[in-house]
Parts: C-alpha cells; sequence; structure tokens
C-alpha cells in the first residue's frame, strides 16, 4: 500500500505579535489546567488513602491517579468500602476501563460490589471478576441495576435462571420487543433502560442479557471476536442468541489457534491488534474483521478459540513515508483441533537513509533529576523538541512510554528538548515517569541546538512540534519527523533496530 506524493504547502506567515499573543494565551491555558490538576488526589494523600484502609498502596495509587478529576470521588469509595470488602473494592476498579474511573459515581460502584460479593461461590477468581463483578460490558453508559434486578424477580426466579441461563435466554425472547428499524445505528441502550422499556435493538438486547446474568451469579460476556452473548456452563462459552429464536441454540463448532514468532523472522515489531495486524473470518462471501478489543498480544500468544471456518491474518509494517508493506496469510480452523498460525511482519529491505551529519548537541542544558547528567552521541541515540503543553507532543511522549520496553533492549540515548521559551509553570521533568531508560530532559536555549539539526539535514524540514531525529553512533542523522503524524515511536524504533544490527 503506496500513499499518495507528498506535497509541500505554502507555509502561512505569522507575525512576532500573534506569536506572542499566542504564547500568553497557552500560558493561561496551562495555568487553568494546573490549577485543576492540583486538586486531583495526590502520590502522598493516595498513599494515606491506602494506609488507612490497609490495602496495597500501588494499586490504590495506580487507580487515584487514572481517575484525575474523579479521584476524590474514587478516593471515598475505597474509604467507605474498602475496610468492608477489602481487595474486592480493588478488583472491582481495576475490572473497569480507564476512562469509567473518569467519570463513574459512588452509588454506581457500590451497587456492584455490594450485591456481588456474595455470588462469589466457587468460581475461579479471573472468572468472578471479569465476567460477575464486573459492571462494564461493552460501550453502554454505567450505571446502577443490580439491586433493582434482583428486586424485579424473586429469589426463586434468580436461582432458576442460574441453575439454567436459558431459562434466562427465554425470558428475554419472550419479555423485550426487538426494534431493529428504530435507530439508524446498533446502540448501546443502559442495561435498565432497556429492561423497563421492554424494548431494545440486538445489541442492546445482548448487552441486557449480560447484565442480567452477572446480576444473578452467572458468568457471561460478549464473545471477543464477534460480540455474541453468552454464558459459562460446565467449563464452556455457550452461546445465547437471544437476538435469534430460541429453539436455534445450538453452539458454533469450535477448534483452537496459537499465533507463534515465525523462526525465520528477524523482525522485533511489537505486534499490536488493529495496529498492525487483525484477523478475519469468511462468512457470507467476504472476510469480517474479528473486533477483540483491548487485548494484548499475550492473549494471541496461548491457544484460543475461534469457530470453525476460514480465516486471513492480514499484517503491515508502516514505514516513514506512509509505505504499508502488507502480508496476508490464510488459514483453516477445525473442530477439536489446534492450529499454530504464523504471524510475519515484513521488513523494509532498503537502505537506512543518511541525511547529514552534526558535530555534537552543543546548546542542551540538562533538566531536572538528570541535570548533572552528560548530554554526548557516543551511541544510536533519539533527540526530540517538544511542546510540553500541546496536544501532539503529548502523543509522542505517550508512545514513547509504550515502546519503553522494547527500546530498552537495544539501549539508544534518548534526549527530550524544550526551547527556553516552551517551559512554563507547569513543566516539570520529572513528572516524566515511564521513558526509556536514561531519559534526559534538556533545555535548548535559543533554539542552538535544533537550528543545527536543521542546518545538517538534506531535507526541508517544517518548523513544526515534535520534532524527532534519529543520529547513529556516527553522528549522522538517519530519520527526521517535525509535526506529529500516528506512529512516529513504531518508527524510530523500527530503524534503531535496524541500526542495532550495523
Amino acid at each position: 500500500m503506496a500513499p499518495p506524493p507528498e506535497r509541500n504547502l505554502p507555509t502561512v506567515s505569522v507575525t512576532e505579535e500573534e506569536v506572542q499573543r499566542n504564547s500568553e494565551r497557552l500560558k493561561i491555558e496551562d495555568e487553568i489546567r494546573s490549577s485543576h490538576q492540583r486538586t486531583f488526589v495526590s502520590h502522598e494523600e493516595a498513599i494515606n488513602i491506602a494506609k488507612e484502609i490497609n490495602l496495597c498502596e500501588d494499586r490504590v495509587w495506580d487507580l487515584l491517579k487514572k481517575a484525575r478529576g474523579n479521584s476524590w470521588v474514587i478516593a471515598l469509595f475505597l474509604k467507605q468500602y474498602g475496610n468492608i470488602y477489602g481487595e474486592m473494592s480493588l478488583k472491582l476498579l481495576e475490572s473497569l476501563n480507564p476512562k469509567d474511573l473518569i467519570d463513574t459515581g459512588i452509588e454506581t460502584l457500590a451497587d456492584h460490589l455490594i450485591h456481588s460479593v456474595d455470588l462469589k461461590g466457587d468460581f475461579e477468581e479471573d472468572t468472578f471478576v471479569n465476567y460477575i463483578l464486573c459492571p462494564r460490558v461493552y460501550f453502554e453508559m454505567l450505571g446502577a441495576y443490580r439491586e433493582y434486578f434482583k428486586g424485579k424477580f424473586s429469589l426463586e426466579e434468580r436461582e432458576g435462571f442460574k441453575q439454567n441461563p436459558k431459562a434466562l435466554v427465554k425470558w428475554i425472547k419472550e419479555n423485550i420487543d426487538l426494534l431493529q428499524s428504530a435507530t439508524y445505528y446498533v446502540g448501546f441502550a443502559s442495561p435498565k433502560g432497556s429492561f423497563d422499556l421492554r424494548k431494545a435493538d440486538s445489541f442492546s438486547r445482548d448487552i441486557l442479557f449480560v447484565a442480567l446474568a452477572r446480576s444473578f451469579g452467572i458468568p457471561a460476556r460478549l464473545e471477543p471476536t464477534d460480540k455474541r452473548p453468552q454464558y459459562l456452563r460446565d467449563s464452556d462459552w455457550k452461546d445465547a442468541f437471544v437476538s435469534k429464536p430460541v429453539e436455534r441454540e445450538e453452539n458454533i463448532p469450535s477448534g483452537k489457534i496459537r499465533l507463534v514468532r515465525a523462526c525465520n523472522c528477524n523482525c522485533r515489531v511489537k505486534a499490536e491488534y488493529f495496529n498492525n495486524f487483525s484477523i478475519g473470518r469468511f462468512k457470507n462471501g467476504i472476510f469480517q474483521t474479528l473486533a477483540y478489543q483491548d487485548v494484548g498480544f499475550e492473549y494471541f500468544g496461548k491457544y484460543f478459540d475461534l469457530p470453525e471456518g476460514y480465516y486471513r491474518l492480514v499484517t503491515g509494517t508502516r514505514l516513514s513515508d506512509g509505505t504499508v508493506l502488507v502480508r496476508v496469510s490464510l488459514f483453516e480452523v477445525k473442530e477439536g483441533q489446534n492450529v499454530d498460525v504464523d504471524i510475519i511482519f515484513r521488513e523494509d529491505q532498503n537502505n537506512v537513509e543518511n541525511l547529514g551529519s552534526i558535530s555534537g548537541l552543543k546548546g542542551l542544558t540538562p533538566l531536572g533529576k538528570n541535570s548533572q547528567g552528560s548530554i554526548s552521541l557516543n551511541k544510536n541515540a533519539i533527540i526530540a523538541w517538544i511542546e510540553p503543553d500541546r496536544e501532539p507532543s503529548k502523543h509522542l511522549i505517550r508512545e514513547l512510554r509504550e515502546l519503553a520496553e522494547e527500546m530498552d533492549k537495544i539501549n539508544p540515548s534518548v534526549y527530550i528538548c524544550v526551547g527556553e521559551d516552551k517551559l512554563t509553570p507547569a513543566f516539570n521533568a520529572d513528572f516524566y515517569d515511564g521513558l526509556p531508560q536514561g531519559t534526559i530532559f534538556a533545555v535548548d536555549k535559543a533554539y542552538t541546538c535544533f537550528n543545527s539539526f536543521v542546518s545538517a539535514a538534506k531535507k526541508e524540514l517544517r518548523i513544526n512540534y515534535p520534532a524527532v531525529f534519529v543520529v547513529d553512533r556516527n553522528n549522522n542523522i538517519r530519520y527526521a519527523s517535525t509535526g506529529y503524524k500516528l506512529g512516529i515511536g513504531e518508527e524510530v524504533l523500527k530503524l534503531l533496530q535496524k541500526l542495532s544490527k550495523i
């Protein structure tokens, strides 16, 4: 896959007065943001809360840090229920998506905790936490509904559903009307809303099934590949077929596959579903991509179930110019069989481009805890200039964090540079954790170092941030990018991996 040719668009001239006015507005925005962030639960406060309720300090801080502006609500929930329900209150919070921590209230959290703990029974911990305790089914609005649902059915009815989940499927089929033409798009109605209306589209009804099942102590989920509703019975996931006639409840035969790195594949790229590989099942004349959400590669590295049929594995390697090297392979899954499928990423066979050379990193002064560190080019290095308070630069930092483990394997030098005019009161180099080992922040007074890179590069570079360069151990510039684009971190990692072999 090749992108269209790159065009150099005309630059927009900006006056010094406009630049100054924009900088002043950015400082005001930064002050407003920083003032709000200072109201979040601090690390010290999180540790004290953890000690107060006798729970793991690191886990409590991790949750409160993710909760951001909702951190005091989460803290109050832990204070009220941590001493009563112990670690289970943490497990409930950890089962949620990070976004849920930002906007979920105490009433909702308490409802799901209080009315789930007595359903633990003999279920394994992971099964209970992920498929009974967890309030999140898909992308529906979270709300309190467990106590409500229990109040709508007698104990005898709830026990009957638990003993025979097909009875719950039958109840939903008979009591919830399908309204497929009522909305233009598939909706994610709240379970309580669908129950009260007794009407839903097919997907909302599937969400309702999972919510009801979990409320009654039946492990339930939306199957990871195609989101069909399932319940756990005798250690096997059974299809509920809520949106289909009850009499057609036979399960699709399945086999197991495992993705393995091919022995002859030297590419060390990090495999991420939907980012650089996907699996599609051949159905109704086309390959339909399986919708795995928030699943790490470790899931695919173990045998996992797939319905019987023909499948397509697509991998892609994105190059710095936007070209994607695609590889397609086909495989078949048969009932009861285990299949190993090689996952291979094509490698760029072109030589690494030499964009020019520099004499060093003159003009950089270390910041923060590494202020006494030395700045030198004695090995392959990443040098990046950022605007700390701007989203494009924040995205780059996030990518470097996500790839830190892979980068540490090849151990490049990493310098994150900030122009003196970009330093704001809220900027603190010591707050940037999780980056590759040995990352050094530096201030570039008068952009002396940055200008030397722009002058040395044998390509036209627009002054835009973040600006990212890769320099080899011989001080040759091997990569240059200005302005954010998706996947800069991945491009830099692949290049460094290639340079490490030279």
